[in-house]
């Protein structure tokens, strides 16, 4: 993952320097989907956790792989899944603009990196 944000990987645990939103945001949704989202303090900076796993994004493929098999079938069997947390985010009242970057985690591709995301309310007319 790229970003102003302090990332590590410890063990079979993946770090991301503290938010207060996207904490939240990751904690509404995943509390659904079942991806453990926690909060830790290393050298007194507080870390979003969840587990390790690939990242799947623009900034972590290249682009001449983008477009394999084996991405593909992962992408193809998990767009149930990936359109129930879009939906879910909708509910949540969640707006979220950024690319879509997704953890691969025990063949489920979850929705993460919420940084710009934030609280919105949709007028329907």
């Amino acid at each position: 993952m790229q970003g102003n944000k302090t990332t590590f990987i410890k063990g079979n645990t993946f770090y991301k320097e503290y938010t207060k939103n996207e904490f939240i945001f990751l904690k509404m949704l995943h509390g659904e989907t079942g991806l453990p989202i926690n909060l830790e303090i290393v050298d007194e900076k507080q870390f979003i956790t969840m587990p390790k796993g690939h990242v799947i994004s623009i900034d972590t493929i290249e682009k001449s792989k983008r477009n394999s098999i084996s991405l593909r079938n992962i992408i193809a069997k998990n767009i149930p899944f990936i359109l129930k947390q879009i939906a879910l985010l909708n509910q949540l009242g969640i707006y979220y603009s950024d690319c879509l970057q997704f953890l691969l985690y025990n063949n489920r591709l979850y929705l993460i990196d919420m940084d710009t995301a934030f609280f919105t309310k949709i007028n329907i007319v």
